[in-house]
């Protein structure tokens, strides 16, 4: 009876365990899109390609967290962090003014993701 309880506590178990560790492990993220920057006050807008790379962090009990790095037109490369809300990941550009040491928010990141063939929605 002993041995029965244990073979099935080891079937119940390592599927589970395997199931977190896949989970929770970071997953790796590399994608390019088309976008558009654009400033309200000047009425500035310009088509854009960026880049994103990075790791996914996913949550049991949370927001999955995407942490790496932006390329815009292969040239300008900020670090982020963006969290995720339902199919869109947001995040804050900012920079630190060395003269005041204070943080500035230069701009923020938007992604809205509606197709499954991109890597970020993959990783839900």
């Amino acid at each position: 009876m002993r041995k029965i309880i244990w073979i099935i506590s080891c079937l119940i178990i390592v599927p589970v365990m395997y199931f977190l560790i896949n989970y929770l492990r970071p997953h790796k993220i590399d994608v390019e899109y088309n976008g558009v920057i654009y400033v309200n006050e000047s009425k500035f807008e310009k088509n854009t390609l960026i880049n994103i790379h990075g790791d996914l962090y996913k949550n049991l009990f949370g927001r999955n967290v995407f942490i790496g790095e932006l390329i815009l037109d292969r040239d300008v490369k900020r670090d982020i962090k963006l969290d995720q809300e339902n199919n869109k990941y947001f995040g804050l550009l900012t920079s630190i003014e060395s003269e005041f040491r204070t943080v500035k928010t230069i701009g923020s990141v938007l992604i809205s993701i509606t197709s499954t063939e991109y890597g970020l929605n993959q990783m839900k």
